[in-house]
């Protein structure tokens, strides 16, 4: 997982991710000529609000966009924000991007998430998002596997998220080298 602090415009991905808190979504509307205005469109016609997962998936079609597609992702209501919640929305927009087999995923962490600890919770719910069971329940799966993430900071904030981000890689080592080790002093 990278932790970039670079311009979303800039960064070769498949999937960008930004996210509003409901009934704040005009803070979208810097994507509005990413998409041809269909973050405005939406944001109209209410199909996006902001609620918690509620989500919006748009073809981005500016020319100085390396990325492809723009997923706009519901916050919930602000009052009720938490680092809890932060981590279970980029957990669901992991899980759908999975589902939808895009590989390269760019959150943008800007606003309320563009904090060392809101940044730590992102981080954490992508990695979450990359564990497939699927192969402990079926003999021919083939799973999908997240190629790619990455978060889009702050330039004042990108030391302390990467930080952030290596605290998650080092629990996520530690606790697989933990089941391995647990799992060759198992005899059956």
């Amino acid at each position: 997982m990278d932790v970039l602090a670079i311009d979303p415009r800039n960064i070769d991905t498949d999937l960008v991710v930004c996210a509003a808190f409901e009934g704040q979504t005009g803070s979208l509307s810097g994507w509005s000529h990413a998409t041809k205005s269909e973050i405005d469109r939406a944001q109209a016609s209410k199909e996006f609000t902001g609620k918690l997962f509620e989500t919006f998936l748009t073809p981005i079609v500016a020319g100085d966009f390396r990325a492809r597609r723009l997923a706009a992702i519901g916050l919930g209501r602000e009052a009720d924000f938490t680092i809890d919640r932060a981590r279970r929305v980029a957990t669901a927009i992991g899980l759908q991007a999975r589902d939808k087999k895009i590989a390269r995923i760019a959150f943008t962490a800007d606003g309320a998430l563009d904090t060392p600890e809101m940044i730590q919770a992102l981080a954490e719910g992508l990695t979450l998002a990359e564990f497939e069971a699927g192969h402990y329940k079926t003999w021919d799966y083939a799973p999908f596997r997240l190629d790619a993430l990455a978060i889009l900071t702050s330039e004042r904030s990108l030391e302390a998220a990467t930080a952030a981000v290596r605290r998650v890689a080092s629990l996520v080592s530690t606790a697989t080298w933990l089941a391995r080790w647990t799992m060759s002093r198992q005899t059956f």
